[in-house]
């Protein structure tokens, strides 16, 4: 009997303080509630999240500008490969291009020198040969003055 009434006393001695672990827990948790309310009344009255919100509008635009720029064809890479397809002798006393698109690519213009027509020739050739090169305008005026040449194509990037 002595036995019975110590495991009784025990079991509501362990109830009592698990309860009172319950109230304290449960205290403990609406202050930190009631804290956190407060930090939020601060954020908002503080104009951080204004603040916020233009930082999200300015990362936007300029994610939009780094795509922009990054579907832009780059102009050195454009002109290493020109510089690659005219012959040594070679050279040009005037140039434009045009970006059209990422499927058409890029318009040229070229105005140039070349000592001969075999150097002209090596010229057309290469062209011809360079892959993505299209619509090639060369005219037969330039034969009669290979000095001066003038022709117009179309490059794929």
């Amino acid at each position: 009997m002595i036995l019975c009434f110590l495991i009784l006393l025990f079991l509501l001695s362990l109830s009592l303080i698990l309860f009172s672990v319950k109230i304290y827990i449960s205290g403990e948790a609406e202050a930190q509630k009631i804290l956190r309310e407060e930090e939020e009344k601060i954020f908002q009255e503080s104009g951080l999240q204004q603040k916020e919100k233009n930082i999200e509008q300015i990362n936007q635009e300029l994610s939009y500008l780094c795509s922009f720029y990054e579907s832009q064809p780059n102009p050195s890479a454009f002109l290493q490969r020109l510089a690659d397809i005219l012959p040594a002798e070679s050279y040009f006393t005037e140039f434009k291009f045009q970006y059209l698109s990422m499927e058409e690519g890029i318009r040229v213009e070229l105005k140039g020198f070349t000592p001969g027509r075999e150097v002209l020739s090596q010229l057309k050739n290469n062209l011809e040969k360079e892959q993505g090169v299209y619509d090639m305008n060369f005219s037969d005026k330039n034969w009669t003055n290979p000095d001066n040449f003038e022709l117009n194509f179309k490059i794929k990037i």
